[in-house]
């Protein structure tokens, strides 16, 4: 530590206060830093009064007293699949490898150097401070609570006859418990510190791919008194309604039923894993694009694989197997509804202050519920102002069928025999359409600078689409699946649709490239799989 600066940890709301405002300076947005400082500061106290562990860190300029880098460090629940170590020709599975363990993520934010203190390390230095800290507490804490009167109790485990701790032996135990995880906003930078990095790409969505005519449409339908006549009925999410609140609460839950059912498998077969939820990736989305070009075997060729095949040849007869034991354990993070709503409060205070009627409105608006009347089938979809700068889409998919849809006006729809439409397999895109479109609406009309895209990762849309057709469908077909528009040869037209067209980007280009380390390891080399990692766990 450097003799000028002095090291802090606090949770005391003044101090907390000054953190934040430092923050403010560069996330503020339209507010101002002391604005920005009173709202997070709250937030802050809240999540202690919920029983979350969080805690503010800072490095503050001894001569003048001036906070000059400060970082928050909160946790997150999480799972972790362990990787079953038994032999392959043994039918008797590792104890320790069956269902998931708990763990908790400890989530490094707020990273922050004041502006006339830049360029002397000062980032390097909170941030490693802040671990040293944290690492050592826990240990303390593990310490403090043993029992050493049990022989598998921490203490007894780590600790010599003379009381002295191992401190190796402390880590390891520990970081099968602990994680520590960050989203990046300056690319590799955290690898010093022994985070790895876990890209993750997104679809971005310009707002000008809302036509007029979408718009039209999203308007009646977002009006929830107006009757229209296309068998669909929507509700809106608000964050002022307690009830739709538990809605997005058991959206959440259902994401983590899926996560936790995912998490559980032990193999996977490499052609039939048609949807990457990992970011470590078993599939990724140049594999599956070059995968699609014209004159490529299709992704399921291998599996009717004949006995003429090179492959089989080389192998006696038998063709190579596709099925695969997952070799490394597997983490994910817990949804977390109030790590959602922490952004959330951000940007209703900065509508509320923009005296903006239409931004306090849109900004109330945390998702939507579509119901289609014909098939009988429910979707839905969340989003969130991230950073200020830009709506990133939480969640999107199909309810599962035990959810009433109860909007206060919806009238009642009879049966139709367009029901036995969902014996038919396929996929509703028309229905995404809708509630992409609203999404790229909404946007719209809130208070963010730029008239930003749209952003959604991969792993935030529909988990039971194959992945290569959410591509070619966003790519390829969104929008005009819905407008029933088609191109022509006109050069303007063309110009147009180039501009309004789907991209694929990285985190790189957003500045949320995600990271994890491992508790007490500086070293980023390590082999370990995040599955399901998206914008809902940002942080």
């Amino acid at each position: 530590m450097s003799t000028k600066f002095a090291f802090h940890a606090t949770n005391d709301p003044k101090k907390l206060k000054e953190l934040y405002e430092l923050c403010g300076v560069e996330w503020g947005g339209g507010l101002t830093s002391s604005e920005f400082g009173d709202v997070e500061t709250q937030q802050h106290i809240d999540s202690l009064t919920k029983g979350r562990k969080i805690q503010g860190f800072y490095l503050e300029d001894k001569a003048s007293g001036t906070l000059v880098a400060t970082t928050i460090i909160s946790e997150i629940k999480g799972f972790v699949k362990p990787t079953d170590r038994t032999s392959s020709i043994s039918s008797i599975p590792d104890p320790s490898s069956i269902g998931l363990k708990p763990i908790k993520f400890l989530l490094i934010g707020f990273v922050v150097t004041h502006r006339d203190y830049r360029r002397q390390g000062l980032a390097q230095l909170i941030v490693e401070n802040a671990i040293k800290f944290t690492e050592e507490e826990i240990i303390a804490t593990k310490l403090h609570d043993s029992d050493t009167s049990k022989n598998d109790s921490f203490a007894n485990m780590v600790t010599d006859q003379e009381g002295k701790v191992d401190g190796t032996l402390a880590n390891y135990y520990l970081g099968k418990e602990y994680m520590w995880i960050l989203y990046s906003g300056v690319g590799k930078f955290y690898e010093r510190f022994g985070f790895k990095g876990f890209p993750l790409e997104f679809f971005k969505i310009p707002l000008s791919s809302l036509s007029e005519q979408q718009e039209v449409l999203i308007e009646q339908l977002l009006d929830e008194t107006n009757k229209n006549n296309f068998r669909k009925r929507v509700r809106l999410l608000r964050g002022t309604n307690p009830d739709d609140q538990e809605i997005i609460k058991t959206i959440l839950q259902t994401k983590e039923l899926t996560i936790v059912s995912e998490l559980n498998k032990t193999i996977f077969h490499s052609e039939l894993q048609s949807t990457s939820k990992s970011s470590s990736s078993l599939t990724n989305m140049n594999d599956i694009l070059a995968a699609a070009h014209e004159g490529r075997t299709p992704s399921l060729g291998s599996i009717v694989e004949d006995s003429n095949s090179t492959a089989s040849k080389n192998q006696s007869g038998r063709r190579k197997s596709s099925v695969h034991h997952f070799a490394i354990p597997r983490i994910a993070l817990k949804p977390d509804y109030d790590v959602i709503q922490w952004d959330v409060a951000i940007e209703k205070f900065t509508a509320h202050c923009s005296n903006n009627e239409q931004a306090v409105k849109y900004t109330d608006i945390q998702g939507l519920i579509l119901h289609n009347e014909l098939q009988k089938k429910s979707y839905y979809i969340i989003w969130n102002t991230l950073m200020q700068r830009a709506l990133f889409i939480m969640g999107i998919g199909e309810l599962q069928s035990g959810f009433e849809f109860n909007p206060t006006s919806a009238p009642r729809s009879r049966s139709s025999s367009f029901s036995e439409l969902n014996e038919l397999g396929g996929y509703n895109f028309q229905d995404y359409d809708i509630l992409l479109s609203a999404a790229c609406y909404v946007s719209k009309k809130r208070n963010i600078p730029g008239n930003n895209p749209v952003y959604v990762s991969i792993n935030d849309l529909p988990n039971n689409i194959p992945t290569q057709v959410l591509y070619d469908y966003l790519l390829n077909f969104f929008p005009n699946s819905l407008t029933g528009s088609v191109s022509n040869n006109n050069s303007t037209s063309t110009s147009k649709n180039t501009e309004n067209k789907i991209q694929i980007i990285n985190d790189a280009e957003l500045g949320v490239l995600p990271m994890l380390r491992r508790f007490g390891d500086s070293s980023p080399e390590f082999e370990i799989d995040w599955s399901h990692s998206g914008m809902w766990s940002f942080g």
